[in-house]
């Protein structure tokens, strides 16, 4: 039966892999491996996950300045510990997270429509430059 099952499945999961590559927010590979292990530690919900996807959202927009997405889930993960009560510094981190925020939607048109992150941080930008995000 297992046999059966995986033999099924396999071709779809491996097409859906392969659209999923082609959405790809980057043409750089490990600036794209740093995003996806940010997200993932960002979406631990803690603030050793939170502290470690902004290492690594750093080190993939360092690696292409170009990365609309890598600016703006680091906005949205400034957000994340804001709302958790993870900083120390309130000023400092919601400042961050509009600069990122406004980084990211300057930088959002390469990448729109594969990563919805793009227009979060559009958004976000949007309502931290009328005063919303607080």
């Amino acid at each position: 039966v297992t046999v059966r099952v995986v033999s099924a499945i396999s071709p779809t999961l491996e097409q859906a892999e392969i659209e999923r590559a082609k959405r790809k927010p980057t043409d750089s590979l490990t600036a794209y491996d740093c995003f996806l292990r940010a997200k993932a530690c960002m979406y631990r919900w803690t603030r050793e996950g939170s502290d470690e996807a902004l290492r690594l959202f750093k080190r993939a927009r360092k690696i292409d300045p170009a990365f609309a997405c890598a600016y703006s889930m680091a906005a949205g993960c400034y957000w994340l510990r804001i709302a958790s009560g993870w900083i120390s510094d309130l000023d400092r981190e919601r400042a961050e997270a509009n600069e990122l925020a406004r980084r990211g939607a300057r930088r959002a048109t390469p990448c729109r429509g594969r990563d919805h992150s793009c227009e979060r941080a559009t958004a976000f930008e949007c309502l931290g430059s009328t005063g919303g995000v607080s």
